[in-house]
């Protein structure tokens, strides 16, 4: 189960890695501050569930 701050929807971030070629995942830096947790998803699909790392 993945856990979303209190204010809403996390904001999410797109790698630098990606070089504009649409292939990349994105994170949530805010929620990771906040948390230590780190939020990925595919930007590609980004209704789909991500992943929390810890």
């Amino acid at each position: 189960m993945s856990i979303v701050p209190a204010q809403g929807a996390p904001r999410w971030a797109k790698s630098t890695y990606s070089a504009g070629e649409g292939q990349c995942i994105e994170w949530a830096p805010e929620h990771a501050a906040l948390t230590g947790e780190v939020l990925v998803r595919d930007s590609k699909i980004p209704q789909a569930p991500y992943l929390t790392l810890t």
